[in-house]
């Protein structure tokens, strides 16, 4: 559980019971005996968190405790039936994977929140509560008795669709805003109160043909891809009907002529490939030989999916005409000195390199806490006009309507990386 201090006059509106100021000195790290947080990096070398940090840092971090405690049959028999009366008690729960195959994922984000928590000066004192949903997935009961008390304002949700739906259906109810971090499936339930932070796939193809319209035109943009594709194709076809597009075969090396025909014939300058799966990387390297010899000394761009970014098989110099672009939604510039200090932070304190979710664990936490600090339980109705000030990547909520007709939010905002010079550059 992380409680998060209050150091201003609480807003009109907010959750107060008994009128003014709470002045809480620190930020407690504490686990109770329904509560389950393990070690983030219990197999590296780290520095020994239960030690204070030095005393230049703001925030004193008076007790960190790493102890599994779990105990499902516990949680059932002695989680509180009803919480004591706080003053400005924002409840925030996180149910994240720090076990299975996700849990690289879930301690990333956690240690992120805990880094931003340690720096925050939020207006309004939030309180996080914290478990493995691992744990939980199979205990039904566990999780129901978890939801009910005390009143979540907020759930951070898990990554599988299965244990997202879970507490979507343990938590409709409540009345408490469900934000996903990771899951983009349309298979999970959403409704009113279901925020979806990960872009999803469409939102990554609008990027594409957005960029591409206004950089090239869609008359010299040009899809290719496998026909077993064809769902993609049409998907991006949906953002601009002009588009054109060629199947080629399963060895697009066949294919070579007829690409060099349209290349030349059309004066084609972009060119869309919608493959994303890592079981399709043989066929992707393939395209990708296949247009670098039929573009001959013509230099065109080649948009592909964030999935390929950072892919040890793709030979840079070998496709260097080929001026390739990737989607982003969480793109770390690791020239901006803000990302460099915190770099710094995360090293000294961890020993080990923050990844992307690290980073997106950060503005996880800042935007919670703003959301809770400037529009209390009119969070839904607000975010749409919200702007992270010092997140580390962007954000675009907009209302969509999922399949069943039922209304959500989701972040839409992509960025378009482009790598030159040895490095990823952002180029919108």
């Amino acid at each position: 559980m992380i409680s998060v201090p209050s150091h201003r006059q609480p807003l009109n509106g907010n959750k107060s019971r008994i009128p003014g100021m709470i002045f809480l000195v620190c930020i407690a790290f504490s686990l109770q005996s329904c509560g389950f947080i393990q070690d983030l990096f219990q197999t590296k070398e780290k520095v020994d968190r239960t030690e204070s940090p030095p005393e230049k840092k703001k925030v004193e971090i008076r007790k960190i405790e790493w102890k599994d405690v779990t105990d499902l049959e516990d949680i059932i028999r002695n989680y509180p039936q009803e919480t004591k009366d706080e003053k400005d008690i924002y409840d925030v729960l996180c149910l994240l994977p720090f076990s299975g195959s996700h849990q690289d994922k879930g301690k990333s984000l956690y240690s992120g929140i805990k880094m931003a928590a340690e720096k925050s000066n939020p207006s309004v004192n939030i309180r996080i509560t914290t478990f493995d949903i691992a744990r939980l997935a199979d205990q039904k009961e566990a999780l129901r008795k978890i939801l009910s008390v005390p009143e979540f304002d907020l759930i951070v949700s898990p990554y599988s669709t299965e244990d997202v739906n879970q507490v979507i259906e343990l938590s409709r109810g409540s009345g408490a805003v469900v934000l996903s971090p990771w899951n983009t499936s349309s298979a999970v339930n959403r409704y009113s109160h279901y925020i979806q932070l990960n872009p999803g796939l469409e939102s990554h193809f609008s990027g594409m043909v957005d960029w591409t319209a206004r950089e090239y035109g869609i008359d010299k943009t040009l899809i290719v891809g496998h026909r077993k594709d064809a769902q993609l194709v049409e998907m991006l076809r949906e953002e601009n009907a002009h588009l054109e597009n060629y199947f080629t075969s399963s060895n697009p090396r066949d294919n070579i002529p007829d690409l060099s025909q349209l290349i030349a014939s059309k004066n084609v300058k972009a060119i869309i490939l919608p493959i994303w799966r890592a079981s399709d990387e043989s066929y992707f390297l393939s395209v990708l030989s296949a247009i670098n010899a039929a573009r001959g000394s013509k230099t065109v761009s080649v948009f592909v999916l964030s999935s390929w970014m950072n892919n040890e098989n793709i030979n840079f110099n070998q496709f260097n005409g080929l001026n390739l672009h990737f989607t982003s939604s969480r793109f770390v510039n690791s020239e901006s000195r803000a990302v460099q200090r915190f770099e710094d932070r995360f090293i000294e304190q961890y020993n080990y390199f923050a990844g992307d979710d690290v980073y997106y664990g950060h503005d996880i936490f800042l935007m919670i806490s703003d959301w809770l600090s400037q529009y209390q339980n009119k969070m839904i109705d607000q975010i749409m006009n919200y702007k992270c000030r010092d997140c580390f990547f962007r954000y675009d909520f907009v209302d969509k309507i999922s399949e069943e007709g039922q209304p959500f939010i989701t972040n839409e905002h992509i960025d378009i990386i482009s790598f030159s010079d040895f490095q990823y550059h952002r180029v919108n």
